[in-house]
C-alpha cells in the first residue's frame, strides 16, 4: 500500500487536479490565492462521495496544500511526492480508512 498509493492514486489525481485544472482555471482565476483555494475545494468535493466530514475536510485542506506546492514549483513531481508522503502518513496513523 505504501508504494501503490503514491503511484496508482496520488500521481494520477495530481495530473487531473493540478495540471489539468490549473491549465483550465488559470485564466478564470488569475489570483494565485483564489486558484489554490478553488483547487482545494475541487479536490474536497471530489472526495465527498465518501460521505464523511473527515474526508471532505482533509481532502480540501490537502488539496490546497498540494495546489500551493504545485503553484510555487510548477512541478507535478514535487506535488506528487508530497501528496504520496502525506497519504502514506495518513494511512499509517489510521485516518486512511476515511479516505
Amino acid at each position: 500500500m505504501m508504494v501503490r498509493y503514491p503511484l496508482m492514486a496520488a500521481i494520477p489525481q495530481e495530473l487531473v487536479f493540478r495540471v489539468f485544472l490549473f491549465a483550465r482555471s488559470g485564466a478564470l482565476f488569475p489570483d494565485a490565492a483564489v486558484l489554490v483555494i478553488r483547487n482545494g475545494i475541487s479536490v474536497g468535493l471530489a472526495h465527498a462521495f465518501y460521505g464523511n466530514w473527515i474526508a471532505l475536510t482533509l481532502s480540501t485542506l490537502g488539496g490546497m496544500l498540494f495546489a500551493y506546492r504545485y503553484h510555487r514549483t510548477r512541478s507535478i513531481i514535487a506535488a506528487g511526492i508530497e501528496r504520496g508522503l502525506w497519504g502514506d502518513f495518513l494511512f499509517t496513523v489510521g485516518i486512511g480508512r476515511y479516505l
